[in-house]
């Protein structure tokens, strides 16, 4: 009797461990995603920022250069 129930006691460990590390590596996982995203996001986010950094940039310097022609045709 005292066989059988440390045998269950020890399958009780041994099931117990790897729920625990299944439990720390799903949170690991999703760690990771969440990183992952807000990574993309910003990546994203700051790519957005310099094409309409450009686009405003490239137009002031076709505005500008409207104008000096303009002044230079006067």
């Amino acid at each position: 009797e005292s066989l059988i129930l440390s045998e269950t006691e020890s399958e009780v460990e041994s099931e117990t461990e790897s729920l625990v590390l299944s439990l720390v590596l799903s949170d690991r996982e999703s760690l990771i995603l969440s990183e992952t995203e807000s990574l993309v996001e910003s990546d994203v986010e700051s790519e957005t920022e310099s094409l309409v950094l450009s686009l405003v940039l490239s137009d002031r310097e076709s505005l500008v250069l409207s104008e000096t022609e303009s002044l230079v045709e006067s």
